[in-house]
C-alpha cells in the first residue's frame, strides 16, 4: 500500500452509507485514469449497491415496526385516537430486492478492492479523498480531548431522546443516576444517534429525577471523557 493513505473505513453506519454512495457515483469516472479493470468496477459498485439497498430496507423495516408499536398502543388503549373508532389497517413491511449476484462478506472484499485502487498506476490522494476511501486531513482524533457530548430531551413515557455525533467510534454508552443514589446504572447502548431510550422508574408510575452521563465505545472498551452530567426528569 503506498505511504500516507491509511485506510477510512466508516464504522457509523449512516456515514458508511454516504462513503459507498459516492463510490457508486464516482468511481466509473475513474476507470480510465488510474486505470481499473472493468470487471472490479462492476464489483465495486455491485457493493455499493447491494450496501445501499440492505441499509434503507433495514431502516424502512424500523421505521415501519415502530408505526406497528404506534397501532397497537391504538387500538389497545386508544392513545392518540377517538375511543369507539373504527381501527385503522395495519402499517405493512416492504419487501426487497438485492441486486443480482449479491453475495455476503462486503466489507471484507471493498478492502481488498480498495487497496487495488490506493496502488493503481495514476492513483492520488486527491482520487483517495474524493472516493472518500482515505482517512481526511485531521482525521486522527485525541482521546485525551474526545469527549461524549449530547443534549437529552425528556419524553412522554419515561423515555429520553439523545442527540450527538458517534465521533466515528462504535457506540456510546449512557448511565443513569437517581437522586439521592451513588451508583450508576447503565441504561442504553447506542450504535446510532438520534435514537430514543427508556428509564425504569424505582416506583412504578411516579416521575422521577437523576442525572444522565455518556462515554463512547470502541470495541467495547471506553474511549475519552465522560460527558457532562445531565440533569433529567422523567414520567
Amino acid at each position: 500500500m503506498k505511504k500516507n493513505q491509511r485506510e477510512w473505513f466508516p464504522r457509523n453506519r449512516s456515514q458508511q452509507l454516504d462513503m459507498f454512495t459516492n463510490i457508486k457515483a464516482k468511481i466509473g469516472g475513474y476507470q480510465a485514469s488510474l486505470p481499473l479493470e472493468a470487471a472490479k468496477v462492476d464489483r465495486i459498485i455491485l457493493i455499493c449497491e447491494t450496501f445501499i439497498t440492505v441499509y434503507n430496507f433495514v431502516e424502512q423495516t424500523r421505521a415501519t415496526l415502530k408505526q406497528l408499536t404506534e397501532w397497537q398502543d391504538l387500538i389497545f388503549t386508544a392513545e392518540g385516537g377517538t375511543q369507539g373508532a373504527i381501527a385503522p389497517k395495519a402499517p405493512t413491511f416492504n419487501s426487497v430486492t438485492l441486486p443480482d449476484d449479491a453475495f455476503v462478506g462486503l466489507f471484507p472484499e471493498f478492502r481488498k478492492l480498495r487497496d487495488d485502487i490506493i496502488n493503481a498506476a495514476n492513483y492520488t490522494p486527491g482520487i483517495g479523498a474524493d472516493l472518500m476511501i482515505v482517512a481526511p486531513e485531521g482525521e486522527e482524533l485525541d482521546l485525551n480531548e474526545l469527549t461524549a457530548n449530547v443534549k437529552l430531551t425528556s419524553l412522554a413515557g419515561y423515555k429520553v431522546r439523545a442527540e450527538g455525533s458517534l465521533h466515528g467510534m462504535d457506540a456510546m454508552r449512557f448511565d443513569y443516576q437517581r437522586k439521592g443514589a451513588s451508583a450508576w446504572t447503565p441504561v442504553a447502548f447506542l450504535t446510532k444517534l438520534p435514537a430514543e431510550f427508556a428509564i425504569t422508574p424505582e416506583t412504578a408510575g411516579e416521575p422521577e429525577t437523576g442525572v444522565i452521563r455518556a462515554v463512547l465505545i470502541e470495541k467495547n472498551e471506553e474511549v475519552g471523557n465522560f460527558s457532562p452530567q445531565y440533569p433529567v426528569t422523567i414520567s
